[in-house]
C-alpha cells in the first residue's frame, strides 16, 4: 500500500472532486500498462479482431519463448499468464514504470490505486459468447455524496444480451469455488454473481448507481440466485425516465428531494 500512496501523491491521481480522482487514476493505468493476455487470448483475438492484437502477437510470442510468460515468485515458478496479483504489479510499475497484463491487471491495479485515494473498490465483469470483443473486466466505485456505486469506463451499445457479474469478496482463497456455474438467466459461483441483461438495460443500470443495499445483498447473500433480484424493470430500465429533461434522473431527483417534474 505505500507504493500505492507514493503513486497517487507522485503523480497528482488525488483531486477535491472524486469523479476527477476516479478519472485521473483510469487514465494513469491505462497509460502505464504494458498490455498481455493468456496466449490463447491473444491468439484469439489476433484471428478475431486483428488490428492491435495482431500487431502485439509476435512481441507476446517473443516473451513465451525467453521465458517472459513465467516468475519466479512466493517460493516457485508461476505462469504468469494473467499478471493478476497486486503485490507483483506494483513491484513491476515501481521498477519499470508500468504493469504487465490484461483489463483484468488494469481493474487490480485501478482498485489498488482507488483504495489508496480512500474510494472503496468494485471489481465488474461482463461476458458475451456471441460478441467476443464485448467481453471485459472493469472496475466499479463508491460515491460516499451521492451514496451509490457507479462505474467510470463507458459501457458498449448494441442490442444484445451480456453476462454481468460481481466480483465478491471472500474469506479465504481456499474455501471458495472458482468455476463460475451458467444457467440461460443466471451467473453464480461463490466468487461472482450476476445475471444476463440487454446491454441497454445494463448501462442504464450503472449510470443511475448501485444502491448500497443491492451491493450488500451481492456480497453476503444467495439472493441473486433469483433471476431479476439484480436486474429488473426498476434498478435496470430500457429508458432512464427524467420526466423535466434536466439530465438527472427522476429516481435520482427523489433521492435529491427534488422534483423530477420541473
Amino acid at each position: 500500500m505505500t507504493t500505492l500512496f507514493e503513486t497517487i501523491k507522485k503523480h497528482l491521481l488525488y483531486d477535491s472532486a472524486l469523479n476527477y480522482t476516479v478519472s485521473k487514476i483510469e487514465s494513469f493505468v491505462a497509460l502505464h500498462n504494458h498490455y498481455r493476455s493468456t496466449m490463447e487470448n491473444l491468439i484469439g483475438f489476433s484471428e478475431n479482431l486483428g488490428g492491435y492484437f495482431k500487431t502485439i502477437l509476435p512481441d507476446a510470442m517473443n516473451d513465451l519463448k525467453n521465458g517472459g510468460y513465467y516468475t519466479y515468485y512466493f517460493g516457485k515458478t508461476r505462469r504468469w499468464d494473467g499478471f493478476m496479483w497486486l503485490n507483483y504489479q506494483t513491484a513491476r510499475l515501481k521498477t519499470t514504470g508500468h504493469y504487465k497484463g490484461d483489463c483484468g491487471t488494469n481493474t487490480c491495479a485501478n482498485m489498488g490505486l482507488y483504495k489508496a485515494a480512500g474510494i472503496p473498490p468494485l471489481s465488474i465483469q461482463r461476458s458475451s459468447v456471441e460478441h467476443y470483443e464485448l467481453t471485459h473486466n472493469f472496475p466499479g466505485y463508491y460515491d460516499m455524496l451521492l451514496n451509490k456505486w457507479y462505474a467510470y469506463q463507458a459501457f458498449p451499445r448494441g442490442d444484445v444480451d451480456l453476462h454481468i457479474y460481481f466480483h465478491k469478496y471472500f474469506p479465504h482463497h481456499w474455501i471458495i469455488d472458482t468455476e463460475i456455474k451458467y444457467t440461460e438467466e443466471l451467473i453464480y459461483s461463490s466468487l461472482y454473481q450476476g445475471e444476463t441483461v440487454r446491454a441497454i438495460r445494463a448501462e442504464n443500470f450503472l449510470s443511475q448507481g448501485i444502491h448500497p443495499d443491492l451491493m450488500e445483498s451481492l456480497v453476503v447473500s444467495d439472493k441473486t440466485h433469483i433471476q431479476g433480484f439484480i436486474f429488473n424493470d426498476e434498478s435496470a430500465p430500457s429508458l432512464i425516465p427524467d420526466k423535466d429533461k434536466d439530465g438527472l434522473c427522476d429516481s435520482h431527483e427523489l433521492e435529491l428531494s427534488t422534483n423530477p417534474e420541473k
